[in-house]
C-alpha cells in the first residue's frame, strides 16, 4: 500500500494593514536555505524551505521578552504549540525551531492542570505532552495579548512546534475537557486586528517563492473568475464543524484538448483542504487510475515515481469539482504533481535512462485507512477563502505569479460570496481511526468501471511529451551528478519519521 508522503507545511510572514483592516502574511519558499531571515523595516519575514523536506516554517515571538520561535502554520489544526527547554526527544527525531522557557517571561501565566496538553500520534510512541500557558504572541509587526497556547514538556517524532488555525472546536482540548478556548483566529477579531474570522490562502506553483495569507481579506488579483461558495461540511457522529472539509463531487482529466470524465455522474466525497499536507489523497479507486494514466512506478517504499519531463511538459490538468453543477473547479496543472525525488543527500535521483525523476504528489487511501485530503499539489492551484465565521469556503483558480494586488476586506456586512449548492456529503470515521471523512462511492481494488465510482481513462499520450532527457526540460531544475537508480531502489520524500494526529485531524511526517 502506498506511504502516505509527508507534510507540507508552509511559513509566512505578517504585517498589518492599515486599509482595509487584513492581516497580511506573505510566504516565501526557498529550496536551498537553511535559514530564517526578518527584513528590515517592513515588518514582513521571510521563510524559508528545503523542499527536499517538503518543510515551511514562519518565525514567531513568544513572551515578554520575546523569545523567538519556529512554527509550521497549518489550517488543518486549531492549536499553537512549541517545545519546552529539553522537550523534543533527539533519539527519535530532529529538533528544530527553538525552545520557549515560561521562566524567562515576566507576562506568562501557566495554567492548571499542568501536563493538560496532550496530542497523541499515529506512528506508536508519538506523543506531545505539556502545559497550557497564556502568553503575548508576535509574527512580524503583529501581536495579540494573553493568548492561549502550549509548550511541550516531551515530544517524540515530532520536528518542531505548529501553528494551527482551524476550529476552536478541533482544539486538542476538547478530547479531555469539552470546552475549547479562544484560539488565534479568534483572538485576532477580539483583539480588532481583524473583522470576522476568515482568511484566504495563495501558495503560488511549485517553483516559485512567494505566496501570502491574508486574515481578514482577499485579493482579487490572485485569482481568475469568480470565487465561488460551498458550506463546510460537519462531523457525522457529533454534527459539529471541526475541520475545513467540503463536498467534492467531480473530478476530470483534460490533456490534448480533450476532457474525460474520470468520477461518475452520482460521485461524491468529503475532502479536507489541509495545507499541512504535502500531497492530495484520493479515494484508492482515483489514485490507481491515476498512477496507471501517469505511467507512475511503485519505488519500494509505496511512493508513485513518475518521469518529471512526462508531466512538466504536458499542459494537461486534472479538474476538481465542487459542490455539484455549478460549484467551482480548481484545474491542477500535471506539473504540480511532480514533486523531485531525492537521495538522503538531497540529491535528485533519475531513472536508469537518465530521465529527472519526480514523486508523483498524490496517494491512495489505503482501504478506507487515510480521509482524503487535499494539500498542497492541489492547493497551490487554487484561490481558496476559508470563513470560519459563515462555516464556508470559497474557491477559485489561481493566477499563478501575479504581481498586482487588490485586498478586499470581509466583515459581516460584505461578505465573499453567495453558496453556489446544498450538495452535502458524510464525515464518517467507519473503518478509519482518524474520525475523518472517507470516499462512500470508492472502490479498493480500480480495476475497471464496473462496480467502481471512476470511468476508464486509460494512459497519458506520449505525444504531450516532447522531451528525451528531463535534465533539460524540467522546470525543476537539474539532476545531481549522481547514479541512476532503478525507481526500486529510490528513497522516498524525506520528512520526518511520523504520522500525527492533532485532534482529530491527520497529518503525514513521512
Amino acid at each position: 500500500m502506498p506511504s502516505k508522503t509527508g507534510l507540507a507545511l508552509f511559513g509566512l510572514a505578517a504585517s498589518a494593514l492599515a486599509e482595509p483592516q487584513v492581516l497580511h502574511m506573505p510566504l516565501t519558499r526557498n529550496p536551498n536555505a537553511n535559514r530564517l531571515a526578518k527584513r528590515n523595516g517592513d515588518a514582513l519575514v521571510d521563510i524559508t524551505n528545503d523542499l527536499s523536506e517538503g518543510l515551511y516554517y514562519v518565525n514567531a515571538s513568544v513572551g515578554t521578552p520575546g523569545q523567538e520561535i519556529q512554527l509550521t502554520l497549518d489550517t488543518g489544526s486549531s492549536d499553537i504549540w512549541f517545545f519546552g527547554a529539553n522537550s523534543c526527544d533527539e533519539n527519535t527525531t530532529d529538533c528544530f525551531g527553538g525552545t520557549y522557557n515560561p521562566s524567562k517571561s515576566s507576562s506568562v501565566t501557566v495554567l492548571n492542570p499542568k501536563g493538560a496538553f496532550s496530542i497523541q500520534y499515529g506512528t506508536a510512541g508519538s506523543n506531545v505532552t505539556g502545559n497550557y500557558i497564556t502568553d503575548d504572541f508576535s509574527v512580524g509587526a503583529a501581536s495579540v495579548k494573553n493568548l492561549t497556547m502550549a509548550y511541550a514538556t516531551y515530544a517524540a517524532y515530532v520536528p518542531t512546534g505548529v501553528m494551527g488555525i482551524g476550529f476552536d472546536t478541533n482544539e486538542a482540548i476538547t478530547d479531555e475537557y469539552g470546552s475549547p478556548y479562544p484560539n488565534f483566529v479568534d483572538v485576532l477579531v477580539s483583539q480588532n486586528v481583524t473583522k470576522t474570522k476568515a482568511y484566504s490562502l495563495w501558495l503560488n506553483d511549485l517553483d516559485s517563492s512567494t505566496g501570502n495569507i491574508l486574515f481578514g481579506g482577499y485579493d482579487t488579483k490572485k485569482f481568475s473568475g469568480e470565487l465561488l461558495t460551498v458550506d463546510i461540511q460537519p462531523d457525522e457522529m457529533s454534527g459539529e464543524i471541526t475541520s475545513m472539509t467540503v463536498a467534492w463531487t467531480s473530478l476530470n482529466v483534460t490533456a490534448n484538448s480533450k476532457t474525460t470524465q474520470v468520477t461518475k455522474s452520482d460521485f461524491t466525497s468529503p475532502a479536507l483542504l489541509d495545507s499541512g499536507t504535502t500531497i492530495t489523497i484520493v479515494p484508492d479507486d482515483i489514485y490507481y487510475a491515476l498512477f496507471e494514466y501517469f505511467q507512475a512506478e511503485s519505488d519500494g517504499e509505496g511512493d508513485a515515481i513518475v518521469k518529471c519531463s512526462l508531466l512538466d511538459s504536458s499542459d494537461g490538468t486534472l479538474d476538481f469539482g465542487f459542490g455539484g453543477t455549478g460549484g467551482p473547479v480548481v484545474k491542477v496543472p500535471f506539473s504540480e504533481l511532480a514533486l523531485p525525488a531525492t537521495d538522503t543527500n538531497g540529491n535528485w535521483l533519475a531513472f536508469e535512462d537518465g530521465e529527472l525523476a519526480c514523486v508523483l504528489g498524490l496517494e491512495g487511501t489505503d482501504d478506507g485507512e487515510m480521509p482524503v485530503i487535499f494539500g498542497d499539489t492541489f492547493l497551490r492551484s487554487a484561490y481558496v477563502v476559508y470563513d470560519l465565521t459563515n462555516k464556508q469556503i470559497s474557491l477559485a483558480q489561481t493566477v499563478f505569479n501575479a504581481t498586482d494586488s487588490n485586498i478586499v476586506e470581509i466583515s459581516s456586512s460584505s461578505p465573499v460570496a453567495s453558496v453556489v449548492t446544498g450538495v452535502t456529503v458524510t464525515q464518517t470515521a467507519t473503518n478509519n481511526p482518524l474520525g475523518q471523512a472517507t470516499a462512500t462511492a470508492a472502490s479498493s481494488t480500480p480495476t475497471d468501471s464496473s462496480g467502481s465510482s471512476i470511468n476508464s481513462i486509460g494512459v497519458l499520450s506520449s505525444s504531450t511529451s516532447t522531451a528525451t532527457s528531463a535534465a533539460s526540460t524540467s522546470s525543476h531544475g537539474s539532476a545531481a551528478s549522481i547514479p541512476a537508480p532503478v525507481p526500486g531502489l529510490m528513497t522516498s520524500l524525506l520528512v520526518a519519521g511520523a504520522s500525527m494526529m492533532f485532534g482529530s485531524v491527520f497529518f503525514m511526517l513521512h
